[in-house]
């Protein structure tokens, strides 16, 4: 058995390896301390030169940790004053229930928030922050802490008030001065209060036998707390908004946090390692070094504004620069663009405040004061309310009327509403939703009103005070808004509704050709069944083709292409013409088809552009027909002398469904009558009446319509009677277009075309006109063989052709051959082309698709004038 002196010194043995072990432990996690100390040195001293103050707290609100710049902002010496106190003493009562609730609500919603939020410094005075709080983590997503981030905005808190003072301080009243005086008071009482109301505790050590392993306890903690104080304030730097740089003594960048990369000149990892002047232009690297310099040299912080324009912005700096070694700095850069602007505007302000005080008193704004007794009597009015109401001074203070008898029905109980409602709050004032003012004479004006709360030493409501502006103007314009952007989104509507249309009818006549010239494929069809098809591609082209040449006029109108091109017009025949075109059409449906013609043959001949009388007149004539289902049209002019220079009024009568009041003005709009549901079972682009307005409007006309629904429309235009009685020449195109073939002799003609298929129909449509044909496939083609034949009597020159345009083509040709008749032929078909033509040398023009009836009436026309010579 084991002595007791033996068993005494072996316990006493283990005790002592014990403690040798516990305090191996303790050095090394001293020495892991250290080494981590070393790790965040460069962060803390980050964080401690920051302009934003920051903080750390547990998530009963007690801090735990602020940098010196958060001590600074509150008032304090010392960081470690503040270090246990709780978040409340930084805040009044009104900013605990207004700001700091709310905000530490969306933060415990969220796990972050930034917003305003109002402190207080210790020695009671306030100022407003602009606050980012974090909820910090541990491991297993559990909240263990809270971050604060707080950059004190009162410099542009206090340019904006200055702003907002300026313009508002003629509305200031001897009772808000109070008030504001009152709440200073209190808030400096609940100061005092707050800062009674903690008090720190010490906790007892415990027992020497406990003490070695509470150290250990507080070793293995203290290294969490260091993990954790690292990540800490790792979020911290990468939260600044700032930017961070460390440079030696030569401007060489050494380092760059991470923070606002759209604050940077140029991107961080093209600046790393490099110098300054390699970075900025010399001037500003001259003087950025410069003041590095001076910072080394004087072992002092050194603060900087400056100007830098970064991706085409003036960006304005303030800059500070703390010594960090002896061949290094830190440097801070803080975006101070705001600041300056607001500095700026408040400089502009201030110039202009004496002006606007000089002209408040004959401006618009009219005060009143009145009791706060039934009717609103009125105490005082300023002496402008005469130029703005109407009413005198002494009218309005007689206690004949009172304030409430100005305000419509229509508007009383809302304002006596608001009035209540606010009085019953508290407020000491408020702005009224816009209302209106009956004035003297009876009108209506709209008015905004500020109203101050007048009250006694016992809080009871004695007056009210109203600042009134008339903005009458104002409510007009925004009117007009409403109803520009309500006819903006109807503009956009009615588009759609067009786009819908034009692909119908696009759409429709191509369906009508492909599928129609299949079952013209087809074998085994009758005589016919194959007429019955080329009849309904012919009509279906025809459609198609009357929607494009829609579409390119109103283009044309659109882009201002389009030109007024004079000529002589012999108006009757152009009637006569258009008469006998149409009858046809208007016989299939079973209408009889009229017309006047009222002038006397020696003032027919009038100035005015041939082609936007034909393209009005045909307009209105078809879409007669196309709404007239039985009954007649008729149509004419009649001249115009009683009133102004004469005009020819012209008109078109139908007897067809009529239109809609509503509609009258809308139909000649761009883009409406595509929305119409009468026109939807009726083929067109629905542009017809708008390029008659633009074609009239450009003649120096004005178009209109008077319709009965159910009965019918009479559309009526005018154009200027300008005619030159000296001139009594006249249109022998219908003659011209009455001779018979037999009498056109076999010609030699030039077919000059480059697309295959349109030389073999014009070669098949006039094979009983020519004895010989010749085909050329360029300009400079046709040229040689014109000059190689000179006996050649016509040229169907197309005007877009390879190597040498027609144009081009027959300004060569009528150098060597004056007499030969060219007549241009173009796909363009746009208005001015024919005017084009006639100066390049052609004599006529046709435009395609080419009608067989039309060609021959033109090459009538001019063979017949080559005949009478």
């Amino acid at each position: 058995m084991e002595s007791p002196e033996k068993k005494s010194r072996a316990q006493l043995l283990k005790k002592v390896e014990f403690l040798k072990t516990k305090i191996t432990e303790f050095g090394k996690a001293e020495t892991k301390q250290k080494e981590t100390d070393e790790r965040i040195r460069f962060l803390s001293s980050v964080v401690e030169q920051s302009f934003d103050g920051m903080g750390i707290a547990d998530l009963k609100g007690n801090l735990l940790f602020v940098n010196d710049a958060w001590t600074r902002m509150h008032g304090y010496n010392k960081a470690e004053e503040l270090t246990g106190k709780h978040l409340s003493i930084f805040h009044n009562k009104k900013q605990l229930t207004n700001d700091v609730e709310p905000f530490t609500q969306m933060v415990l919603k969220k796990g972050f928030h930034t917003g305003e939020v109002g402190h207080i410094r210790k020695d009671g005075t306030t100022f407003p922050t602009q606050m980012t709080t974090t909820v910090l983590k541990d491991k297993n997503g559990k909240p263990i802490a809270m971050t604060g981030i707080a950059r004190d905005i009162t410099e542009k808190k206090n340019a904006e008030d200055k702003l907002k003072a300026n313009n508002q301080q003629l509305l200031a009243s001897e009772q808000q001065l109070k008030a504001t005086n009152q709440q200073l008071e209190a808030s400096n009482q609940q100061l005092k209060a707050a800062n009674q109301q903690f008090e720190a505790s010490e906790q007892q050590l415990k027992a020497t036998n406990q003490q070695l392993e509470a150290t250990n306890q507080q070793l293995r903690a203290s290294e969490e707390t260091i993990k954790e104080s690292e990540n800490n304030l790792r979020t911290l730097f990468n939260a600044m908004t700032d930017i961070v740089f460390e440079l030696d003594y030569d401007g060489t960048y050494i380092n760059i946090a991470p923070t606002s990369p759209e604050l940077m000149f140029k991107p961080s990892e093209d600046v790393i390692g490099k110098t300054l002047h390699e970075i900025f232009p010399k001037p500003e690297a001259d003087k950025f070094l410069e003041f590095i310099r001076k910072c080394l040299n004087e072992n002092k912080i050194n603060i900087i504004e400056y100007p830098l324009t970064i991706n085409e912005r003036t960006i304005w700096f303030e800059g500070r620069a703390t010594p960090k070694t002896k061949n290094s700095i830190l440097y801070i850069a803080h975006d101070i663009t705001e600041r300056k602007q607001a500095e700026e505007e408040l400089e502009h302000s201030n110039s202009l405040i004496q002006q606007e005080r000089n002209m408040f008193m004959a401006g618009p704004v009219v005060v009143f004061k009145w009791r706060n007794t039934e009717g609103w009597p009125v105490e005082y009015v300023s002496p402008n309310v005469k130029e703005v109401f109407d009413f005198s001074v002494k009218e309005l203070i007689s206690g004949e009327i009172f304030y409430a008898e100005l305000i419509p029905s229509e508007d009383i109980d809302r304002v006596a509403t608001e009035v209540a409602f606010y009085s019953k709050n508290g407020v000491e004032s408020f702005t009224h939703q816009p209302y209106r003012i009956v004035l003297k004479d009876g009108q209506i004006i709209w008015v905004d009103d500020f109203t101050s709360i007048l009250r006694n030493e016992n809080g009871d409501i004695t007056h009210y005070l109203g600042y009134i502006v008339d903005i009458t103007e104002h409510k007009q314009v925004e009117q007009e808004l409403v109803k520009a952007k309500e006819h903006a989104e109807e503009n956009d509507r009615l588009k759609t509704a067009f786009l819908q249309n034009i692909s119908h009818e696009i759409r429709s006549p191509m369906n009508g050709i492909l599928g129609f010239t299949d079952l013209l494929l087809e074998p085994g069809l009758t005589g016919e069944e194959q007429h019955e098809y080329i009849e309904i591609i012919k009509n279906s082209g025809d459609r198609m083709l009357n929607t494009i040449n829609d579409l390119i006029d109103i283009s044309m109108i659109e882009s201002g292409q389009v030109k007024v091109a004079v000529s002589e017009v012999n108006v009757n025949e152009q009637i006569e013409y258009l008469y006998t075109f149409l009858k046809p059409e208007a016989e299939k449906k079973g209408i009889q088809l009229s017309f006047k013609n009222l002038l006397h043959p020696w003032e027919v001949n009038i100035k005015t552009d041939h082609e936007k009388v034909y393209a009005i007149l045909i307009n209105l004539i078809k879409n007669a027909i196309k709404f007239t289902n039985d009954g007649s049209i008729e149509f004419g002019y009649n001249k115009k002398t009683d009133s102004g220079p004469a005009e020819l009024e012209f008109f078109v009568k139908d007897t067809g469904i009529g239109i809609p009041k509503k509609w009258r003005q809308a139909i000649f709009e761009r883009f409406v009558q595509a929305d119409f549901s009468l026109s939807k079972k009726y083929e067109g682009s629905g542009l017809g009446l708008s390029i008659s307005k633009a074609y009239v409007e450009m003649l120096g006309g004005k178009i209109w319509v008077e319709s009965k629904e159910g009965e019918g429309s009479v559309f009526y235009f005018t154009i200027p009677y300008s005619t030159d009685k000296s001139e009594t020449t006249t249109n022998n195109e219908a003659e011209s277009a009455t001779k018979s073939e037999h009498e056109v002799k076999k010609l030699k003609i030039l077919i000059a075309e480059d697309e295959e298929f349109a030389d073999l129909y014009l070669t098949k449509v006039l094979k009983d006109y020519y004895k010989k044909a010749l085909h050329a496939k360029t300009g400079i083609e046709a040229v040689d063989i014109c000059r190689n034949n000179p006996d050649i009597d016509l040229i169907l020159m197309d005007i877009k052709m390879p190597e040498m345009s027609g144009y081009d083509a027959t300004r060569k040709i009528r150098e060597f051959n004056k007499n030969v008749i060219i007549i241009a032929q173009t796909a363009y078909a746009l208005t001015g082309d024919r005017e084009k033509a006639i100066n390049s040398g052609c004599n006529d023009y046709i435009s395609k698709p080419i009608e067989k009836d039309k060609l021959k009436e033109i090459i009538g026309k001019h063979l017949s004038a080559v005949y009478k010579k």
